[in-house]
């Protein structure tokens, strides 16, 4: 046996170890490791053509969505678990005005669509990708995702994916929400703008394990995108607050 074949366990090893310990690090710096940035921020939506989930043989396309005003663009499918629990927090999105665009992946269209008639439907259109090729150009990871996307069809916030434990060994459901501010949301699902008290404790929004948490990689300037203004009051108020 050729003796350079005996280190390989090492080396992949040494790989594995070296792997673990820059995660460890991340961790320790603050990181969260189930946190998934968009390498898109800045850049535009890309080109595309996809059929209606609902509706075959109707395309639509990058200029259907693209209107001026911003919206949120969600990645889910029927076979994500998250995503069932996902969908009650978007459905309360849908009510209070915020624009919500679904794009179904990689999926059964006809489970998709029976999902959205039992459990409701948040989103103004339904883009079908059934074979993941504009989730390729988008870089989704998996299910679910959400990216914010401004009026005129730019990234201007990460996307993160953050699944909530808190409570949930309790049998109490976990905190979500969707912060677009640049502030902070406590364990409680209640929204902060950057820099203020927590102060008591309020009802926040509805609560989902698995939820998907936005915010800007760096801190709001004056370029940010005014007509995303309205879309963050939205997402960023609870439901006692928006009555």
């Amino acid at each position: 046996m050729n003796r350079k074949l005996l280190f390989i366990p090492l080396v992949l090893f040494l790989a594995l170890a070296a792997a673990l310990f820059w995660q460890l690090m991340r961790n320790a710096d603050g990181d969260d490791p189930t946190t998934l940035e968009s390498a898109l921020i800045g850049k535009p939506l890309p080109e595309f053509r996809l059929e209606a989930l609902n509706t075959p043989g109707q395309t639509l396309d990058r200029r259907t969505l693209i209107d001026g005003k911003p919206l949120l663009l969600n990645v889910w499918a029927t076979w994500c678990p998250t995503c069932r629990a996902e969908h009650q927090f978007l459905n309360g999105l849908a009510q209070q005005g915020v624009r919500v665009v679904g794009m179904n992946y990689k999926d059964d269209r006809q489970k998709a669509m029976s999902w959205l008639q039992r459990l409701g439907n948040p989103y103004r259109l339904s883009l079908y990708d059934g074979n993941g090729m504009l989730g390729l150009d988008l870089g989704v990871y998996g299910a679910p995702e959400t990216f914010l996307i401004d009026g005129q069809g730019h990234y201007p916030l990460a996307a993160r994916r953050r699944p909530e434990r808190t409570g949930v060994a309790r049998g109490a459901p976990a905190a979500g929400g969707i912060n677009t501010t640049g502030g902070r949301v406590d364990e409680r699902g209640n929204g902060h703008p950057a820099g203020a008290d927590a102060g008591p404790a309020r009802r926040g929004p509805p609560s989902i394990p698995g939820s998907l948490r936005m915010r800007p990689r760096s801190r709001p300037s004056a370029r940010s995108p005014p007509n995303c203004a309205a879309l963050n009051a939205r997402t960023t108020a609870s439901p006692t607050q928006t009555r």
